[in-house]
């Protein structure tokens, strides 16, 4: 395997997917990036294509490609698009030299106390028994012909344009701002959190080593601190005392009336109300990525939103 003959195809373009395609570029290579819309994201030109279409994704192989699976359907449309993103893209990939790398989250896991890499899926909910099906069904793909497949796992995202997550853009620039940051379940229990460029770079990571496939693996990740002990530092950089409002399962009831989303998050809350941890070892022993400093990571988080942070 080449990894600079290949054509390197980053599929969706949100933080996650401009995350990976800037780390591609670091590494010398120029992907295409694609969405189902088109049109210039973040600095990055992207094509039109929608990955459930087999015909329209195999277009865009010509020869060798490694594919970074970075987009996901809207949060409550799982059940029905995930699925059809899965086959579209194995669809695509028969008979052709394709390595799929798929961005995942804990979701398959359940209910567990530590997720450490290879543990089984034990899936409690919804949204994790598509999640696991997803992850498997193109695990299965392994070998198949010229097919690879890596599955990257990750914990609460975090990074710069970073919006979709509960510790996204809103809750930083609250923090910031001294303002109300409203977060899910307990913000004292422990839980973990991965910056979006570190799962990045896991996942170009991968791409590079023919041994990096067949396996599924975890970014390097945060473990162990609460949401409040992760926000105090980032109120303290805007000069402010944190102040917290925790969603629990009567608000997001509530709230989910109006808004799918809030809806959706109901059976995700165990994983905000019981404590957690999120092992990488394995992960950063044999590929040799590692996490980056906290400070860091916050610092370049805090300075992509302080223009509208302090405006």
């Amino acid at each position: 395997m080449n990894f600079q003959k290949r054509s390197h195809i980053v599929l969706g373009s949100g933080a996650l997917g401009k995350a990976v395609a800037n780390c591609l570029r670091d590494e010398g290579v120029l992907p295409r990036v694609l969405n189902r819309s088109g049109g210039n994201v973040g600095g990055w030109d992207t094509i039109a294509c929608d990955a459930r279409d087999p015909a329209a994704l195999a277009a865009q192989f010509d020869g060798p490609v490694t594919l970074y699976v970075c987009s996901a359907p809207s949060y409550w449309l799982w059940e029905r698009e995930f699925p059809a993103l899965a086959d579209g893209i194995l669809h695509a990939a028969e008979g052709r030299d394709v390595h799929i790398i798929l961005a995942d989250n804990v979701y398959a896991y359940g209910r567990q106390s530590a997720f450490r890499e290879g543990m089984a899926g034990m899936p409690c909910s919804r949204k994790g028994k598509v999640r696991k099906a997803v992850a498997d069904k193109l695990m299965a793909a392994d070998g198949q012909g010229l097919v690879r497949t890596a599955v990257v796992r990750a914990a609460t995202f975090f990074g710069p344009q970073v919006e979709q997550s509960s510790m996204g853009k809103s809750v930083f620039e609250a923090a910031l701002s001294g303002k109300t940051a409203y977060v899910i379940g307990d913000p004292t229990t422990a839980h973990a959190f991965t910056y979006v460029p570190d799962l990045a770079a896991t996942m170009v990571k991968v791409g590079q080593h023919e041994d990096g496939f067949g396996h599924y693996w975890h970014a390097p990740s945060y473990s162990g601190a609460s949401m409040q002990q992760f926000l105090e530092p980032i109120a303290a950089m805007g000069r402010h005392k944190l102040k917290l409002r925790s969603a629990g399962p009567r608000m997001l009831r509530f709230l989910g009336l109006f808004n799918p989303m809030m809806r959706e998050l109901r059976e995700m809350l165990y994983l905000h109300d019981t404590p957690w941890s999120f092992s990488s070892e394995l992960t950063e022993r044999r590929l040799r990525v590692a996490v980056t400093p906290l400070t860091t990571a916050i610092a370049r988080t805090v300075a992509s939103l302080r223009p509208q942070a302090t405006a």
